[in-house]
């Protein structure tokens, strides 16, 4: 953006410059310019800001489902009893039951 803006001396508010990036062309609408309505941009550090492209639309969030389906229950039991399975054949080496302390 630098250098395309070295194609250009001085910037209104209401101007639509052109950027070209990559092949590619970006018109860029001047919105607000501070600390008058026109500014030099020859040898000055300029801060910029941008504002949501005028033709972009928000992304719509997928749908989600809350709840589970009877099939996904099912393996999350199956799951569990195989766990609880193992976990039944192990032993403290000091002979206390597991959910001791």
């Amino acid at each position: 953006m630098e250098h395309e803006l070295t194609y250009y001396s001085c910037l209104h508010k209401g101007d639509t410059i052109c950027i070209t990036h990559a092949g590619r062309q970006y018109m860029v609408n001047v919105t607000e310019t501070k600390p008058d309505e026109q500014i030099c941009v020859i040898e000055t550090d300029l801060n910029t800001e941008f504002d949501p492209p005028l033709d972009y639309v928000e992304p719509k969030a997928p749908a989600l489902h809350k709840t589970k389906s009877s099939k996904e229950r099912e393996i999350k039991a199956e799951e569990d009893k195989k766990v609880d399975a193992i976990a039944s054949k192990f032993t403290r080496l000091d002979g206390r039951a597991i959910t001791e302390a």
